[in-house]
Protein backbone atom coordinates (compact mmCIF):
# COMPACT_ATOMS: atom_id res chain seq x y z
CA UNK A 1 0.00 0.00 0.00
CA UNK A 2 2.52 2.27 1.04
CA UNK A 3 4.44 1.60 -2.31
CA UNK A 4 1.14 2.64 -4.30
CA UNK A 5 0.06 5.83 -2.62
CA UNK A 6 3.85 7.23 -2.64
CA UNK A 7 3.71 6.56 -5.89
CA UNK A 8 0.45 8.20 -6.88
CA UNK A 9 2.05 11.16 -4.53
CA UNK A 10 4.53 12.09 -7.15
CA UNK A 11 2.88 11.07 -10.31
CA UNK A 12 -0.52 12.73 -9.87
CA UNK A 13 1.65 16.01 -8.25
CA UNK A 14 -0.65 15.71 -4.88
CA UNK A 15 0.47 17.49 -1.88
CA UNK A 16 -1.14 14.16 0.40
CA UNK A 17 -2.39 11.30 -0.58
CA UNK A 18 -4.11 8.71 2.16
CA UNK A 19 -4.48 5.62 2.12
CA UNK A 20 -6.52 2.55 4.42
CA UNK A 21 -7.52 -0.21 3.29
CA UNK A 22 -8.51 -0.64 -0.40
CA UNK A 23 -9.26 3.11 -0.37
CA UNK A 24 -7.14 6.04 -1.22
CA UNK A 25 -7.81 9.64 -0.97
CA UNK A 26 -5.67 12.24 -3.12
CA UNK A 27 -5.11 16.05 -1.32
CA UNK A 28 -3.79 19.40 -3.13
CA UNK A 29 -4.02 21.84 -0.38
CA UNK A 30 -1.01 23.28 1.12
CA UNK A 31 0.06 23.01 4.60
CA UNK A 32 -1.78 21.21 6.58
CA UNK A 33 -5.76 22.26 6.16
CA UNK A 34 -6.06 19.21 4.38
CA UNK A 35 -5.29 16.93 7.34
CA UNK A 36 -7.00 19.17 9.64
CA UNK A 37 -10.83 19.31 7.39
CA UNK A 38 -10.58 15.14 7.41
CA UNK A 39 -9.46 15.10 11.08
CA UNK A 40 -12.22 16.94 11.84
CA UNK A 41 -14.85 15.45 8.88
CA UNK A 42 -13.55 11.34 9.00
CA UNK A 43 -11.23 10.65 11.85
CA UNK A 44 -12.08 6.86 11.63
CA UNK A 45 -10.41 7.21 7.82
CA UNK A 46 -7.24 8.01 9.96
CA UNK A 47 -6.98 5.56 12.28
CA UNK A 48 -4.76 3.07 11.11
CA UNK A 49 -3.75 4.79 7.65
CA UNK A 50 -0.40 5.27 5.81
CA UNK A 51 -0.29 8.68 4.60
CA UNK A 52 2.47 9.91 2.03
CA UNK A 53 3.00 13.87 2.28
CA UNK A 54 5.38 16.00 0.16
CA UNK A 55 6.24 18.04 3.33
CA UNK A 56 5.77 17.55 7.19
CA UNK A 57 6.31 19.50 9.48
CA UNK A 58 5.72 20.11 13.63
CA UNK A 59 1.97 20.78 12.86
CA UNK A 60 1.34 17.88 10.51
CA UNK A 61 2.49 15.53 12.32
CA UNK A 62 0.46 16.24 15.56
CA UNK A 63 -2.76 15.90 13.07
CA UNK A 64 -1.39 12.38 12.04
CA UNK A 65 -1.04 11.82 16.11
CA UNK A 66 -4.03 12.57 16.61
CA UNK A 67 -5.58 10.61 13.91
CA UNK A 68 -3.73 7.83 14.96
CA UNK A 69 -1.91 7.45 11.56
CA UNK A 70 -0.23 3.77 11.07
CA UNK A 71 2.93 4.85 8.87
CA UNK A 72 4.30 8.06 7.46
CA UNK A 73 6.61 8.68 4.26
CA UNK A 74 7.62 12.51 3.40
CA UNK A 75 9.61 13.85 1.13
CA UNK A 76 10.77 16.56 3.67
CA UNK A 77 10.43 16.09 7.20
CA UNK A 78 12.01 18.53 10.30
CA UNK A 79 13.69 17.40 13.24
CA UNK A 80 10.91 17.99 15.71
CA UNK A 81 7.77 16.56 13.62
CA UNK A 82 10.11 13.48 13.34
CA UNK A 83 10.77 13.36 16.91
CA UNK A 84 6.71 14.01 17.65
CA UNK A 85 6.10 10.35 15.25
CA UNK A 86 8.76 8.86 16.91
CA UNK A 87 7.30 9.43 20.24
CA UNK A 88 4.05 8.37 19.23
CA UNK A 89 5.46 5.08 17.80
CA UNK A 90 4.55 5.45 13.93
CA UNK A 91 6.77 4.20 11.71
CA UNK A 92 8.16 7.06 9.54
CA UNK A 93 10.21 7.00 6.03
CA UNK A 94 11.50 9.94 4.86
CA UNK A 95 13.92 11.52 1.69
CA UNK A 96 15.15 14.87 3.64
CA UNK A 97 15.65 15.88 7.27
CA UNK A 98 15.51 19.36 8.07
CA UNK A 99 16.16 21.55 11.18
CA UNK A 100 12.89 23.50 11.03
CA UNK A 101 10.28 23.74 7.84
CA UNK A 102 10.46 26.69 5.40
CA UNK A 103 7.85 29.52 4.86
CA UNK A 104 6.87 29.57 0.92
CA UNK A 105 8.92 32.28 0.07
CA UNK A 106 12.28 30.50 1.64
CA UNK A 107 13.29 33.58 3.53
CA UNK A 108 12.57 32.01 7.48
CA UNK A 109 10.50 29.86 9.52
CA UNK A 110 7.22 28.35 8.67
CA UNK A 111 4.70 30.44 10.71
CA UNK A 112 3.10 27.15 12.57
CA UNK A 113 6.54 25.50 12.77
CA UNK A 114 7.44 28.71 14.69
CA UNK A 115 4.05 28.61 16.56
CA UNK A 116 4.48 25.21 17.43
CA UNK A 117 8.13 25.19 18.35
CA UNK A 118 8.52 24.11 22.34
CA UNK A 119 5.21 22.85 22.92
CA UNK A 120 4.89 19.39 23.61
CA UNK A 121 1.36 19.23 24.32
CA UNK A 122 -0.65 17.23 21.40
CA UNK A 123 -4.03 19.45 22.29
CA UNK A 124 -2.60 22.59 22.90
CA UNK A 125 -0.95 22.54 19.23
CA UNK A 126 -4.36 21.86 18.18
CA UNK A 127 -5.60 24.37 19.61
CA UNK A 128 -3.05 26.73 17.82
CA UNK A 129 -3.43 25.02 14.17
CA UNK A 130 -7.33 25.82 15.01
CA UNK A 131 -6.83 29.39 15.56
CA UNK A 132 -4.21 29.81 12.86
CA UNK A 133 -6.66 28.13 9.83
CA UNK A 134 -9.59 29.81 11.06
CA UNK A 135 -8.02 33.54 10.41
CA UNK A 136 -6.57 32.71 7.58
CA UNK A 137 -9.81 31.25 6.04
CA UNK A 138 -11.46 34.26 7.32
CA UNK A 139 -9.12 36.92 5.58
CA UNK A 140 -10.17 34.55 2.53
CA UNK A 141 -13.76 35.24 2.62
CA UNK A 142 -13.13 38.85 3.17
CA UNK A 143 -11.41 39.17 -0.02
CA UNK A 144 -14.14 37.10 -1.56
CA UNK A 145 -16.64 39.11 -0.29
CA UNK A 146 -14.76 42.24 -1.44
CA UNK A 147 -14.59 40.89 -4.71
CA UNK A 148 -17.58 40.30 -5.36
CA UNK A 149 -18.79 43.56 -4.12
CA UNK A 150 -16.26 45.78 -7.03
CA UNK A 151 -17.55 43.21 -9.63
CA UNK A 152 -21.31 44.12 -9.02
CA UNK A 153 -20.04 47.64 -8.58
CA UNK A 154 -18.40 47.62 -11.78
CA UNK A 155 -21.47 45.69 -13.51
CA UNK A 156 -24.00 48.12 -11.85
CA UNK A 157 -21.51 50.94 -13.37
CA UNK A 158 -21.43 49.60 -17.16
CA UNK A 159 -25.25 49.11 -16.95
CA UNK A 160 -25.75 52.93 -16.34
CA UNK A 161 -23.38 53.69 -19.01
CA UNK A 162 -25.40 51.35 -21.24
CA UNK A 163 -28.09 53.12 -20.40
CA UNK A 164 -27.69 56.37 -20.75
CA UNK A 165 -26.24 55.60 -23.94
CA UNK A 166 -30.16 54.57 -24.99
CA UNK A 167 -31.55 58.12 -23.61
CA UNK A 168 -32.07 59.35 -27.09
CA UNK A 169 -34.79 56.61 -28.06
CA UNK A 170 -38.01 56.99 -27.87
CA UNK A 171 -39.96 54.23 -25.67
CA UNK A 172 -43.99 53.94 -25.55
CA UNK A 173 -45.79 54.18 -21.76
CA UNK A 174 -49.30 52.98 -22.59
CA UNK A 175 -50.04 55.82 -25.34
CA UNK A 176 -47.40 58.56 -24.46
CA UNK A 177 -44.06 59.01 -26.24
CA UNK A 178 -41.15 60.59 -24.23
CA UNK A 179 -38.56 62.55 -26.42
CA UNK A 180 -37.20 65.44 -24.34
CA UNK A 181 -37.93 68.58 -21.86
CA UNK A 182 -38.05 72.26 -22.81
CA UNK A 183 -37.64 75.15 -20.10
CA UNK A 184 -40.43 77.14 -18.96
CA UNK A 185 -41.08 80.42 -21.13
CA UNK A 186 -38.95 82.82 -19.70
CA UNK A 187 -39.25 86.58 -20.36
CA UNK A 188 -35.06 86.23 -21.02
CA UNK A 189 -35.35 83.67 -23.98
CA UNK A 190 -38.30 86.05 -25.90
CA UNK A 191 -36.19 88.19 -28.52
CA UNK A 192 -37.29 91.41 -27.85
CA UNK A 193 -38.73 93.37 -24.52
CA UNK A 194 -42.23 93.44 -23.76
CA UNK A 195 -44.40 95.41 -21.80
CA UNK A 196 -47.56 95.16 -20.62
CA UNK A 197 -50.22 98.27 -20.67
CA UNK A 198 -53.34 99.44 -19.52
CA UNK A 199 -55.79 102.09 -21.26
CA UNK A 200 -54.54 104.52 -18.58
CA UNK A 201 -50.66 104.41 -19.92
CA UNK A 202 -52.10 104.16 -23.12
CA UNK A 203 -54.17 107.64 -23.38
CA UNK A 204 -51.13 109.15 -20.84
CA UNK A 205 -48.20 108.16 -24.48
CA UNK A 206 -50.63 109.59 -26.45
CA UNK A 207 -49.24 108.00 -29.44
CA UNK A 208 -50.45 107.44 -32.63
CA UNK A 209 -49.32 103.83 -32.48
CA UNK A 210 -47.87 101.23 -29.99
CA UNK A 211 -46.63 99.15 -32.96
CA UNK A 212 -43.49 99.97 -35.53
CA UNK A 213 -44.22 102.46 -37.49
CA UNK A 214 -44.71 102.84 -41.19
CA UNK A 215 -40.93 103.80 -41.20
CA UNK A 216 -40.44 99.37 -40.09
CA UNK A 217 -43.65 98.02 -41.50
CA UNK A 218 -43.76 97.37 -44.31
CA UNK A 219 -47.46 96.97 -47.08
CA UNK A 220 -46.37 93.08 -47.41
CA UNK A 221 -46.48 93.00 -42.87
CA UNK A 222 -49.51 95.13 -42.64
CA UNK A 223 -51.68 93.11 -45.09
CA UNK A 224 -50.22 89.70 -43.49
CA UNK A 225 -51.04 90.90 -39.62
CA UNK A 226 -54.43 92.70 -41.24
CA UNK A 227 -55.18 88.55 -42.59
CA UNK A 228 -55.30 87.51 -38.83
CA UNK A 229 -57.87 90.25 -37.54
CA UNK A 230 -60.58 87.25 -37.58
CA UNK A 231 -57.97 84.50 -35.87
CA UNK A 232 -57.97 83.70 -32.11
CA UNK A 233 -57.74 86.59 -29.84
CA UNK A 234 -54.79 86.69 -27.36
CA UNK A 235 -54.52 90.37 -27.05
CA UNK A 236 -55.82 93.92 -28.44
CA UNK A 237 -52.97 95.50 -30.21
CA UNK A 238 -52.98 99.14 -32.02
CA UNK A 239 -52.07 98.28 -35.82
CA UNK A 240 -51.21 101.11 -37.61
CA UNK A 241 -51.67 101.75 -41.37
CA UNK A 242 -48.91 102.00 -43.30
CA UNK A 243 -49.71 105.37 -44.33
CA UNK A 244 -50.91 106.62 -41.14
CA UNK A 245 -49.82 110.22 -39.96
CA UNK A 246 -48.34 111.37 -36.55
CA UNK A 247 -51.96 112.35 -34.66
CA UNK A 248 -51.97 113.91 -31.39
CA UNK A 249 -55.39 111.19 -30.67
CA UNK A 250 -55.11 107.42 -29.33
CA UNK A 251 -55.11 105.42 -32.77
CA UNK A 252 -58.52 103.59 -33.56
CA UNK A 253 -57.31 100.46 -35.87
CA UNK A 254 -57.05 97.67 -33.86
CA UNK A 255 -57.21 94.36 -34.45
CA UNK A 256 -56.95 90.46 -33.04
CA UNK A 257 -53.69 88.86 -33.24
CA UNK A 258 -53.67 85.44 -33.56
CA UNK A 259 -50.33 83.26 -31.74
CA UNK A 260 -48.85 83.13 -34.77
CA UNK A 261 -48.72 86.77 -35.66
CA UNK A 262 -47.59 87.85 -32.79
CA UNK A 263 -44.42 85.10 -32.84
CA UNK A 264 -43.88 86.94 -36.38
CA UNK A 265 -43.88 90.62 -34.60
CA UNK A 266 -41.71 89.01 -31.69
CA UNK A 267 -39.32 87.72 -34.54
CA UNK A 268 -38.68 90.28 -37.41
CA UNK A 269 -39.26 93.58 -35.12
CA UNK A 270 -36.44 94.19 -32.60
CA UNK A 271 -38.02 96.96 -31.34
CA UNK A 272 -40.32 97.14 -27.84
CA UNK A 273 -43.55 95.90 -28.03
CA UNK A 274 -46.47 96.92 -25.23
CA UNK A 275 -49.27 94.73 -25.22
CA UNK A 276 -52.82 96.45 -24.44
CA UNK A 277 -54.57 94.04 -21.77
Amino acid sequence: MMEKIIDLLHSGGYSCVIGNGTEIRTFTQRGVADLYDLFRQDPSFMKGAGIADKVIGKAAASLMVLGEIRQVYADVISQPALALLHNANIEVSYVRLVPFIENRDKSGWCPLETACYGIESIQEIFRIIENFLSKIRMKKNLLGILLVCAFLSSSLQAQVRKDTTQAGHNYEIDDVVVTGTRNETDIRHLPMTISVVNRETIGQRSEPSLLPTNASLSQTDYQRYSHHSHSESIGRIPLPSPHHEKSDKPAKNVVLLSAEALFQQLVHHRSPLYIYL
